[in-house]
């Protein structure tokens, strides 16, 4: 005859936690050893929990790092607030959990700092824990990585015991100071990945078991595609312009404000700073054909990865062409050269060419580019015979002239034959006259800067009409609205 025996239900409990800390003890000592070289073993602990919640993410630097101190400084924290609960039915007695952050790829370089544990702060408060949130010590901070090759940033939690007398919820808030880290170390924070956001996830575990948080956790995703300015600016590299054996100067762009050095041959031979306009021009001695040079920068962040040349032979006995001033928007360089018949080139700071032509019989030329360049850009203009070649005469593009009436002289209807005023733009070819909503003919004007006089006689122009002066360019496109002529008696 069978026998039933009945068991109460405090002696199950009692010999399921038995059982609990009996396979998490062997499972712990196993884990918890390779989880200190930053590995985890995925011989996973069956009986192991892992809370339900979602890691929430504010702070001074959860848009952005801040930049201060001549980009010297970083400021920022990224606050960490959890909250999650173990599942229905679990049972710890006077067991440990610890809290898991699981960062994204792009903290993995801070991440293998040892001093960046240092910068982490925060409070736990679980079931069966007391009155005030445990303060979390450096000494209960690891970093460790997930079966998945995660980096994570394990904090132990005091034992607790849930699940009997108390109840299953966790609150974890945890804050980095990782602008603090940034400044001290140097090390910087790459762009997301994925161009858009950085992933981060967490949980509440036992048994050093992280293989569920990504299954039991919802992911937050920190919607910014850059968090450190710093790292692009880091990644910005100086021009250096071609260098030759005769130069004194070496030229090329830069970040504004940033201090550039010169080494020739791995030695430092010059330190200058960029100028507003992007652009350095740095005196240096003359070296010598084949030497390296190196130029980089530091915008404050740190110093760049330096952009090269080797330094070339020039044989010239040809000056220098004289260039008159460019402006953004010009497709035509004129100037003087030296001889006629040589040919004058033009080169944008890639050393791309985008203009020959010759000198004429009364040494000037006129060049068409192959495309507009953009104001501040460098240009570069030589003369050649075939043979030997002139020093460079490095031109700096200008801003654009405005297209513009500057000034319309008062005229009067009863006295007066001309409109007169003053105009500038760099596209400007022709002006125009509307009396009384009536377009009269265009009359073609040099662009640049200069005076304007209309003959109206044949436009019945009286006291009362509405006169306006427009701009037009090649293309009889307007290039103002039209300015109102005060006419007088």
């Amino acid at each position: 005859m069978n026998k039933k025996i009945f068991v109460p239900m405090a002696t199950i409990g009692l010999l399921s936690s038995a059982i609990l800390f009996a396979n998490s003890a062997s499972a712990d000592t196993n884990m918890n050893v390779q989880a200190q070289d930053g590995i985890v073993s995925t011989d996973v602990n069956p009986l192991s929990t892992t809370s339900r919640g979602q890691v929430l993410i504010d702070g001074t630097g959860a848009d952005v790092l801040d930049l201060t101190s001549g980009n010297t400084v970083t400021t920022g924290y990224l606050d960490f607030a959890y909250s999650g609960s173990f599942p229905l039915g679990a049972i710890g007695i006077n067991k440990e959990t610890e809290f898991v952050l699981v960062l994204p790829s792009e903290l993995d370089d801070a991440a293998k700092d040892a001093s960046f544990i240092n910068y982490f702060r925060g409070t736990y408060d679980g079931p069966g824990w007391g009155a005030e949130p445990y303060q979390y010590k450096t000494s209960d901070i690891r970093m460790g990585v997930d079966n998945e090759g995660n980096t994570i940033v394990r904090f132990t939690n005091p034992p607790a015991t849930w699940g009997i007398a108390n109840g299953l919820h966790f609150n974890v808030n945890v804050s980095l100071d990782l602008g603090t880290f940034v400044t001290k170390t140097g090390i910087r924070i790459a762009d997301a990945d994925n161009g858009t956001h950085y992933d981060f996830n967490g949980a509440v575990v036992t048994d050093h078991d992280y293989t569920k948080i990504g299954d039991d956790n919802t992911v937050t995703s920190l919607n910014t595609h850059a968090l450190d300015p710093g790292y692009d600016l880091l990644q910005q590299v100086p021009t250096v312009e071609d260098v030759y054996d005769t130069d004194t100067t070496i030229s090329g762009t830069g970040v504004p404000g940033a201090k550039i050095e010169i080494y020739a041959g791995g030695k430092l031979i010059a330190t200058d700073y960029v100028g507003t306009k992007g652009t350095y021009h740095i005196t240096v001695p003359k070296q010598n054909e084949g030497v390296t040079i190196e130029v980089r920068q530091n915008t404050g962040v740190g110093w760049s990865t330096a952009a090269t040349t080797i330094v070339q032979h020039k044989v010239s006995e040809i000056p220098a062409p004289k260039v008159n001033p460019i402006h953004e928007g010009d497709t035509v360089v004129t100037g003087t050269g030296h001889t006629p018949g040589n040919t004058i080139i033009i080169t944008d700071s890639s050393g791309q060419e985008i203009g020959r032509g010759s000198v004429d019989s009364a040494g000037k030329y006129s060049i068409t580019l192959t495309s507009s360049q953009p104001a501040y850009s460098i240009l570069n203009v030589v003369e050649t015979d075939g043979k030997d070649t002139s020093p460079i005469t490095q031109v700096v593009v200008q801003a654009p002239i405005p297209n513009a009436i500057t000034h319309i002289d008062n005229f009067s209807a009863s006295q007066d034959q001309y409109i007169t005023g003053t105009y500038t733009g760099s596209k400007v070819a022709k002006i125009g006259l509307t009396v009384d909503n009536a377009k009269k003919p265009l009359i073609k004007i040099t662009p640049g800067n200069g005076n304007f006089s209309i003959f109206t006689s044949t436009y019945g122009i009286t006291a009362s009409s509405t006169v306006l002066v427009t701009l037009y360019d090649a293309n009889d496109v307007a290039l103002t609205s039209g300015n109102s002529v005060s006419v007088l008696p």
